[in-house]
């Protein structure tokens, strides 16, 4: 771990100096993400004392259009605290690997097709961001260990007024053991509003367990905004996969996150979550608050963090640090 940290300092030394503007009309972008966390953890009642290194890595994004219609894009995480397991999963989709998503997209008047290996639209806003701008710490379980992502098909359909976009999706069930040769697939139909200060991530689907039984994953987000402030009450009527990993959880996860921009420089996000399940003895929930800095002046690239939060079933409590910078490449 220590030579990923030399070579996140350097990365990050290099890419502050190569500072670049965003803009909107480029064909083909390549972003470097480095990222470098630290989260102890210290139990209140004596228990062990934990480290981890959150969301630690080295991350690539590719995106490239090949023309109006047609475009390409992917991320991969390259580097991370056990590189080992990372590649060895690549042809798993029981598990997460190096490939978070990798998707060609067609669109034609209102309609997009969207073919590869994306996340699954289960809904809500817990899923909305890549491991990159998450902190690992703030998750709720279900998130942390359900893998987000399969191999399938999409498509949508979007308004004239680009309010409302609906969609389907097949892909490969998180319960196979390969993507394809175990036979096992998963089903959703999602509805994505934007109406006003309202907007909606809703999501119903059936997804195949480990015994090529259906079972039922349904998801409502839904997220208010006014300027420089939100906040997303999201609820997933499951609650964690069980522990052998053959099927989802009883119970129901609820997530609530409140955001609010201070400064141009300054983020601040306060979040709690609870899971209600017959499979805990008691109600497992954490509350949590982050701060994000930026100093660079007039660019968001380099985001320093911090975050702290309890954790309610471990009785926990823990603390986190971190680095990120988004070192980007644009071609028109």
């Amino acid at each position: 771990m220590k030579k990923l940290f030399f070579i996140f300092a350097a990365l990050l030394t290099v890419a502050v100096s190569f500072a670049q503007e965003e803009e909107d009309d480029y064909r083909t972008t390549l972003s470097i993400i480095p990222r470098m966390d630290a989260v102890p953890s210290f139990n209140v009642d004596g228990g062990q004392n934990s480290y981890n290194w959150g969301n630690s890595g080295l991350y690539v994004e590719f995106s490239h259009k090949f023309s109006e219609s047609l475009s390409f894009s992917t991320l991969g995480l390259l580097v991370n605290e056990d590189p080992k397991s990372l590649y060895a999963n690549s042809f798993r989709s029981d598990a997460s690997n190096w490939l978070a998503y990798c998707t060609l997209n067609y669109t034609f008047g209102n309609f997009e097709v969207v073919l590869g290996k994306d996340y699954m639209k289960t809904g809500g806003y817990c899923f909305e961001y890549n491991d990159y701008d998450n902190c690992f710490e703030n998750f709720n379980p279900f998130v942390s260990e359900f893998p987000s992502s399969g191999w399938g098909a999409q498509f949508y359909w979007n308004s004239n007024s680009e309010k409302t976009r609906l969609g389907v999706q097949v892909t490969t069930s998180p319960f196979g053991e390969r993507p394809f040769a175990s036979g096992k697939y998963a089903f959703f139909g999602v509805w994505y509003g934007n109406y006003g200060p309202l907007s909606l991530k809703w999501s119903a689907g059936a997804v195949q367990n480990a015994e090529g039984r259906f079972q039922c994953l349904a998801s409502l987000g839904q997220k208010l905004t006014f300027g420089d402030f939100w906040v997303f009450f999201d609820w997933t009527n499951t609650s964690y996969p069980t522990s052998s990993y053959a099927e989802l959880g009883h119970g129901h996860t609820f997530h609530l996150e409140v955001f609010k921009k201070l400064a141009s420089w300054a983020d601040f996000t306060l979040g709690a979550w609870m899971v209600k399940s017959k499979d805990f003895a008691e109600i497992p929930y954490d509350v949590y608050g982050r701060f994000d800095f930026f100093p660079i002046k007039d660019s968001r690239n380099l985001r320093l963090h911090l975050s702290a939060g309890w954790s309610g079933l471990d009785r926990n409590v823990y603390v986190g640090a971190g680095a990120t910078y988004f070192l980007n490449f644009n071609w028109k």
